[in-house]
């Protein structure tokens, strides 16, 4: 993985996790700071490897998402 990648990885992660722990800690525990950190570090423990995947496949992703919508490799009756 190559450093702007691991930077956008982490800064990703970072913020997703933090919105959405800050936001359960709120909605289920009166917007406790411990909570809400504890939510933050469980989600990143999910979310990193997740978003990590996500980056690494987007360009096969993408490409075949784009020869599907042009069609390319169909085959004419």
């Amino acid at each position: 993985m190559s450093r702007a990648r691991a930077f956008v990885v982490f800064v990703s992660v970072v913020l997703i996790c933090s919105l959405l722990g800050a936001w359960l800690a709120q909605r289920y525990f009166g917007g406790e700071q411990l909570s809400r950190n504890a939510f933050a570090c469980l989600l990143a423990l999910f979310f990193h490897p997740l978003v990590s995947l996500i980056l690494t496949k987007l360009p096969a992703l993408w490409d075949a998402v784009v020869v599907r919508a042009v069609g390319a490799g169909a085959e004419k009756p």
